[in-house]
């Protein structure tokens, strides 16, 4: 009976044990998924407006300039990653910025500015994801 009390108990602290460390390992990559949530997001949303249709510059400018936001959180986000991948980081950030500063005020510039920013993303999860 005390083997079995004692087998029950230390099962319990074990689960707790293995609950505290896995939620410690998933609080790490927090920041990382946080940033490219945002960003999926952002993204999604002007992709929606394209498709319906709906390109206003103002209507998009929010989403641009969020996505611009995220892109430069890309670098402390993932600090100590491969040098190369801050490559691809700065060229998101570089077609974020861009079409900032030149936002579509139509649906197809929209879906142009969007694809270059689309490759930049793609490129990086290709080798990376």
């Amino acid at each position: 009976m005390r083997a079995i009390i004692l087998l029950v108990i230390g099962l319990a602290v074990g689960a707790i044990a293995a609950s505290y460390a896995a939620n410690t390992m998933a609080a790490r990559h927090a920041y990382t998924r946080g940033v490219m949530a945002i960003m999926g997001h952002h993204v999604s949303a002007l992709g929606a407006q394209a498709k319906a249709g709906q390109c206003r510059a103002d209507a998009s400018l929010d989403h641009l300039r969020r996505i611009n936001g995220a892109a430069a959180e890309i670098e402390p986000a993932f600090a100590g990653a491969d040098p190369d991948f801050f490559k691809h980081a700065h060229a998101l950030t570089d077609a974020a910025a861009t079409t900032l500063a030149n936002p579509p005020a139509d649906c197809p510039a929209l879906k142009l500015a969007m694809a270059k920013v689309g490759e930049t993303c793609k490129s990086c999860h290709e080798l990376y994801r």
